[in-house]
């Protein structure tokens, strides 16, 4: 059966900025043995943080999200289903929710005071967040006489960027060190970033017949890998700038066996058995620092 859905939203942020959002699905038979599915959304974020300074402005906090999910059925009618499916996600926004009381460059202590207003910061650069993930998955089902054989592939990246005005913080240390006025005033952008891939296979066989005895048995191997990345780039500092990063791989590769009993009563104890879990874990990287 086909069918469809549609929402909608408007909202309004403390008097100051307009959000909404809009999201959709469909389900769409293809013939008697497919199907597919159909989901996307898109949502605006009103900021309601204020800033000022060079990279001033209203409602610097605002971002947005979207995505969506696509999965196709097939279902052969003959003992084999296979189900891909593929979801997709970014999120961004344009600052960060934070409230100033004092910064290097505008605070209450300097010849011409400042005083932040309710919601405020000071800012020389605009800051950003971005998270984006695409996750793809392949579940395939084959009953084999009175045994099914469940098999579930897995991959994932995520990708996220953390970028913040650390000119306040450099002009902080530039002034310990004694360096001149023109140091103190110079923009600085600390970046974070982090890249993640993953990948699970998982392999199980269980019963499909009906009676009291039922078991599963099955594993699953993964890989992941981590970057992670820090940076802060000033152009016309007197050092270079520091350069930060890590890199950890994890294998795994557990077994499991679980049975069960169903008796006619409404009890059903259940015995779980695992192997001993067997992770190589690889020493991250070392720190560096320019």
């Amino acid at each position: 059966m086909t069918e469809g859905l549609v929402e909608g939203n408007v909202n309004l942020v403390d008097g100051n900025d307009l959000g909404w959002h809009a999201k959709g699905m469909v389900n769409l038979p293809l013939g008697e043995r497919a199907a597919i599915r159909a989901v996307g959304y898109y949502t605006q974020y009103g900021g309601f943080i204020d800033a000022i300074g060079p990279a001033g402005g209203e409602g610097i906090n605002g971002g947005e999200r979207y995505g969506g999910r696509l999965a196709l059925t097939i279902d052969t009618g003959e003992g084999f289903s296979i189900t891909p499916r593929f979801i997709y996600q970014k999120i961004a926004a344009n600052g960060f929710n934070r409230k100033e009381i004092w910064n290097l460059y505008a605070n209450p202590d300097q010849a011409d005071p400042t005083v932040f207003d309710e919601r405020e910061q000071n800012l020389r650069l605009r800051e950003a967040f971005e998270d984006e993930t695409p996750i793809a998955d392949l579940v395939a089902e084959v009953e084999l006489g009175a045994v099914t054989l469940t098999s579930v592939s897995f991959f994932t990246n995520r990708d996220i960027l953390v970028s913040r005005d650390a000119s306040a913080l450099s002009g902080s240390v530039s002034v310990d060190l004694g360096y001149p006025t023109a140091a103190l005033n110079l923009p600085s952008n600390l970046r974070d970033t982090t890249d993640v891939n993953a990948i699970t296979q998982e392999l199980r066989l269980s019963s499909n017949r009906s009676g009291p005895f039922q078991w599963v048995v099955g594993g699953f191997c993964s890989s992941a890998d981590r970057l992670y990345r820090q940076c802060l780039p000033t152009p016309g500092y007197a050092a270079r700038p520091m350069l930060r990063w890590a890199r950890e791989p994890l294998r795994r590769s557990p077994m499991a066996f679980r049975t069960s009993i169903r008796p006619t009563m409404p009890i059903s104890p259940t015995n779980w058995s695992r192997s001993p879990f067997s992770a190589k874990r690889h020493t991250p990287s070392p720190t560096l620092s320019m």
